[in-house]
Protein backbone atom coordinates (compact mmCIF):
# COMPACT_ATOMS: atom_id res chain seq x y z
CA UNK A 1 0.00 0.00 0.00
CA UNK A 2 1.29 3.33 -0.76
CA UNK A 3 0.03 5.35 2.38
CA UNK A 4 1.44 8.37 0.42
CA UNK A 5 -1.02 8.13 -2.54
CA UNK A 6 -3.59 7.24 -0.27
CA UNK A 7 -3.82 9.84 2.61
CA UNK A 8 -5.30 12.46 0.10
CA UNK A 9 -8.39 10.07 0.18
CA UNK A 10 -8.19 10.42 3.95
CA UNK A 11 -11.08 12.74 5.76
CA UNK A 12 -14.24 13.56 5.84
CA UNK A 13 -16.40 13.97 2.13
CA UNK A 14 -19.99 15.48 1.93
CA UNK A 15 -21.56 15.00 -1.28
CA UNK A 16 -22.66 17.96 -3.39
CA UNK A 17 -25.68 17.08 -4.39
CA UNK A 18 -25.65 19.57 -7.63
CA UNK A 19 -23.34 17.81 -9.10
CA UNK A 20 -25.19 14.07 -9.10
CA UNK A 21 -25.26 12.29 -13.02
CA UNK A 22 -27.31 8.69 -12.21
CA UNK A 23 -28.27 6.01 -13.81
CA UNK A 24 -29.60 4.18 -11.46
CA UNK A 25 -31.89 5.17 -8.55
CA UNK A 26 -31.93 8.61 -7.69
CA UNK A 27 -29.69 10.70 -6.01
CA UNK A 28 -29.71 10.75 -2.56
CA UNK A 29 -30.69 14.27 -0.45
CA UNK A 30 -27.17 13.92 1.58
CA UNK A 31 -24.20 11.60 1.76
CA UNK A 32 -21.25 11.98 3.19
CA UNK A 33 -18.07 9.32 3.05
CA UNK A 34 -15.07 8.88 6.34
CA UNK A 35 -12.03 7.59 4.99
CA UNK A 36 -9.57 6.44 7.66
CA UNK A 37 -6.75 3.62 8.09
CA UNK A 38 -7.02 1.24 10.87
CA UNK A 39 -3.14 -0.56 10.56
CA UNK A 40 -3.18 -1.63 7.03
CA UNK A 41 -6.91 -1.69 6.48
CA UNK A 42 -8.73 1.25 4.78
CA UNK A 43 -12.16 1.94 6.49
CA UNK A 44 -14.81 3.60 4.52
CA UNK A 45 -17.92 4.50 6.44
CA UNK A 46 -20.95 6.27 4.49
CA UNK A 47 -24.43 7.52 5.37
CA UNK A 48 -26.71 9.17 3.24
CA UNK A 49 -30.33 9.85 3.55
CA UNK A 50 -32.11 8.76 0.26
CA UNK A 51 -34.25 10.48 -1.89
CA UNK A 52 -37.24 9.66 -0.01
CA UNK A 53 -35.79 10.80 3.44
CA UNK A 54 -34.47 6.85 4.70
CA UNK A 55 -31.26 7.07 6.36
CA UNK A 56 -28.63 4.18 4.97
CA UNK A 57 -25.55 3.40 7.42
CA UNK A 58 -22.42 1.20 5.66
CA UNK A 59 -19.31 0.01 6.96
CA UNK A 60 -16.44 -1.67 4.76
CA UNK A 61 -12.62 -2.15 5.60
CA UNK A 62 -10.48 -3.82 3.34
CA UNK A 63 -6.51 -3.58 2.40
CA UNK A 64 -5.34 -1.55 -0.26
CA UNK A 65 -3.19 -3.90 -2.42
CA UNK A 66 -5.35 -5.06 -5.10
CA UNK A 67 -5.98 -8.75 -3.69
CA UNK A 68 -9.80 -10.58 -3.12
CA UNK A 69 -11.04 -10.36 0.60
CA UNK A 70 -14.03 -11.91 2.24
CA UNK A 71 -16.33 -9.57 2.31
CA UNK A 72 -20.09 -10.50 4.00
CA UNK A 73 -22.72 -8.32 2.40
CA UNK A 74 -25.29 -10.86 2.35
CA UNK A 75 -26.12 -11.45 -1.37
CA UNK A 76 -24.84 -8.73 -2.84
CA UNK A 77 -21.54 -9.56 -2.41
CA UNK A 78 -19.14 -12.07 -0.84
CA UNK A 79 -15.06 -10.37 -1.45
CA UNK A 80 -13.86 -6.91 -2.26
CA UNK A 81 -10.64 -5.76 -3.29
CA UNK A 82 -9.15 -2.10 -3.12
CA UNK A 83 -6.23 -0.62 -5.34
CA UNK A 84 -4.07 2.50 -6.10
CA UNK A 85 -4.31 2.60 -10.05
CA UNK A 86 -2.86 6.10 -10.45
CA UNK A 87 -1.50 8.39 -7.68
CA UNK A 88 -5.17 10.40 -7.52
CA UNK A 89 -7.53 7.19 -8.46
CA UNK A 90 -8.46 4.56 -5.49
CA UNK A 91 -10.68 1.50 -6.90
CA UNK A 92 -13.01 -0.66 -4.88
CA UNK A 93 -14.25 -3.49 -6.24
CA UNK A 94 -17.14 -6.15 -5.09
CA UNK A 95 -17.70 -9.77 -6.43
CA UNK A 96 -20.37 -12.34 -6.26
CA UNK A 97 -19.21 -15.96 -6.50
CA UNK A 98 -16.20 -14.66 -8.63
CA UNK A 99 -17.81 -12.30 -11.10
CA UNK A 100 -17.65 -8.51 -10.57
CA UNK A 101 -21.16 -6.99 -9.61
CA UNK A 102 -19.99 -3.33 -8.61
CA UNK A 103 -17.00 -0.59 -8.81
CA UNK A 104 -15.91 2.60 -7.65
CA UNK A 105 -13.66 5.09 -8.52
CA UNK A 106 -12.73 8.04 -6.48
CA UNK A 107 -10.32 11.00 -7.68
CA UNK A 108 -9.03 13.40 -6.10
CA UNK A 109 -8.61 17.01 -7.54
CA UNK A 110 -5.10 18.43 -7.42
CA UNK A 111 -5.88 20.94 -4.60
CA UNK A 112 -7.23 17.70 -2.45
CA UNK A 113 -10.99 19.70 -2.18
CA UNK A 114 -12.79 17.71 -4.15
CA UNK A 115 -13.19 13.68 -4.94
CA UNK A 116 -15.13 12.65 -7.97
CA UNK A 117 -16.48 9.51 -7.74
CA UNK A 118 -17.81 7.14 -10.63
CA UNK A 119 -19.55 3.87 -9.74
CA UNK A 120 -20.99 1.63 -11.72
CA UNK A 121 -23.01 -1.70 -11.27
CA UNK A 122 -23.13 -5.35 -12.98
CA UNK A 123 -26.76 -5.99 -13.57
CA UNK A 124 -27.80 -9.68 -14.20
CA UNK A 125 -29.52 -8.35 -17.52
CA UNK A 126 -26.07 -7.24 -18.92
CA UNK A 127 -26.90 -3.60 -18.18
CA UNK A 128 -24.50 -1.86 -16.25
CA UNK A 129 -25.75 1.77 -14.98
CA UNK A 130 -23.48 3.90 -13.35
CA UNK A 131 -23.89 6.76 -10.97
CA UNK A 132 -21.31 9.95 -11.02
CA UNK A 133 -20.96 12.51 -8.47
CA UNK A 134 -18.35 15.20 -6.80
CA UNK A 135 -17.57 15.27 -2.87
CA UNK A 136 -15.81 18.08 -0.86
CA UNK A 137 -13.78 18.02 1.24
CA UNK A 138 -15.56 18.59 4.55
CA UNK A 139 -14.37 19.34 8.45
Amino acid sequence: MNQIALEKFLGNWALDVATCDYEQGDPPKFEYHHLWLDGDELIIDMNRTDSGGEVHNLSFRTKVDGTRQPFDAGPLADEISASLTKDNELCVSAYRTGQELMFAERCVSDDGQAMDVYQQVNLPDGTSPSNQATFRRAQ
